[in-house]
């Protein structure tokens, strides 16, 4: 899309105002034309609205322009005296998270032709919790993203980086490490046992402290929380809550119960985790917000329809060689959109399936 204003001075800008349509091939095509290192471009489209011409005539500023929303670019044409599109100052971290994990091929297959990535790497990287894949990018390319990406039972999380809380991970820290972050806590009135939440500035001054030593940073606005029903004390409004907020069938409610530890919601931010927690303690419900993101899941199969069948499925999601597996067969470790997206794979195939979190 391009749009452009009257001129009173006779000499023009052209900005890009967002990446729209266009993919990755377009940072090396502004590269290229207009001479400046590819970093630089992609920054033009990545934190849009940007100068990327200054002082044209008015033929070779249309002409330019053409170029550019040839490439899918949104543009703007204005007069050298005019002012400056708005731009903000507020950059964003981009994640998605798959309610419906059917659909990892094939926002798979539009994020590798925006990044200029191939499908396979695209899904490599919405696998990899908690499936970032952009950092520090303007508003108009979220929202381009947005359009792109997100479809019924797939959500595009934006957090702006200058109000994002930050978690620590420190599980893969050794003995001595951990007291070694564990002082630099303490130096900001924290501790080991209770880090809570940082803001960009102190996460990452301990991610470059620590990181190279296992230390992970995560950005809370991307985690994500199954609900546990772990306690059941029997009552009128314990049963009314299940019934009304968890779409328990009431016939049903006793079977449930019985399976305890089970969850009562699955995938909520941490956000909506909360806001069920206290409505369920309210109701007399011993319950818990369980962290997914980070959960390492295997998948059993105890039998087949078709082991043949079986074998090719197991092959098209990486895990065979499309021979058929012996029986019972148990996966590698898998991050949790994996084993998702696997269980529906082999349950196609006829396979009975099963998931089984790491402890």
């Amino acid at each position: 899309m391009k749009d452009s204003v009257s001129a009173t001075s006779g000499v023009f800008r052209l900005y890009v105002t967002s990446i729209g349509a266009a993919n990755a091939a377009a940072a090396g095509a502004i590269s290229k034309g207009l001479g400046i290192a590819p970093e630089a471009a992609a920054q033009c489209l990545y934190k849009a609205p940007s100068l990327v011409a200054d002082g044209l005539a008015a033929p070779i500023a249309d002409q330019m322009q053409e170029l550019l929303a040839a490439l899918g670019l949104e543009t703007l044409v204005l007069d050298a005296d005019a002012p400056a599109p708005v731009k903000s100052e507020a950059t964003y971290d981009l994640g998605v998270y798959f309610e419906d994990a059917s659909k990892l091929p094939e926002v798979a297959v539009d994020l590798a032709e925006f990044l200029g990535a191939s499908p396979a790497q695209a899904i490599a990287m919405l696998c990899t919790p908690p499936g970032v894949i952009l950092g520090g990018v303007s508003e108009p390319t979220v929202e381009a993203l947005r359009k792109r990406l997100e479809r019924p039972g797939v959500e595009i999380m934006a957090s702006e980086k200058s109000e994002a809380q930050y978690g620590l991970i420190f599980d893969d820290l050794s003995d001595l490490h951990r007291q070694s972050l564990g002082r630099d806590l303490e130096g900001m009135g924290r501790s080991l046992d209770s880090p809570g939440t940082l803001e960009w500035a102190d996460a990452e001054r301990l991610w470059r402290r620590h990181g190279p030593a296992g230390l992970r940073i995560v950005d809370m606005a991307f985690l994500r929380f199954d609900v546990l029903l772990t306690e059941w004390t029997d009552s009128t409004a314990a049963r009314s809550a299940l019934e009304n907020q968890a779409g328990v069938p009431a016939d049903i409610i006793d079977d449930v119960v019985g399976a305890i530890p089970v969850a009562l919601e699955e995938g909520l931010t941490g956000e909506q985790a909360r806001a069920a927690v206290m409505a369920y303690a309210a109701a007399g419900l011993g319950v818990m917000a369980d962290p997914i993101t980070f959960q390492s899941v295997s998948i059993s199969v105890a039998h087949a329809s078709h082991p043949k069948v079986l074998g090719e499925a197991l092959q098209s999601i990486g895990m065979g060689d499309g021979t058929a597996p012996d029986l019972p067969w148990t996966s590698p470790p898998l991050t949790e959109l994996q084993a998702r997206f696997a269980e529906l794979v082999l349950q196609e195939a006829g396979a009975a399936v099963s998931l089984e979190v790491a402890q």
